[in-house]
């Protein structure tokens, strides 16, 4: 039986950054989901560009999911 471990990195402000650079080092696809994408970024407009989920999806079976925590909320 294999164990495949996937990550969920939180961040303050780079899951954006992290998931890219992992997904140019590692290939797969890459799927950012942001705070406005979600509709939740109505209330603090400094959020929208904020990861709410991405994932960098390698073509061996490996995800890396990431996201950043919106302002005001807990912290890594």
């Amino acid at each position: 039986m294999v164990t495949r471990l996937n990550p969920y990195l939180n961040f303050t402000t780079e899951a954006r950054e992290a998931l890219e650079f992992y997904h140019a080092a590692l290939g797969g696809k890459l799927e950012i989901m942001s705070f406005a994408d979600g509709g939740m970024a109505d209330d603090d407009p400094t959020t929208a560009d904020l990861v709410m989920h991405g994932a960098v999806v390698g073509d061996l079976g490996l995800t890396i999911y990431a996201s950043d925590a919106p302002p005001g909320g807990d912290t890594p």
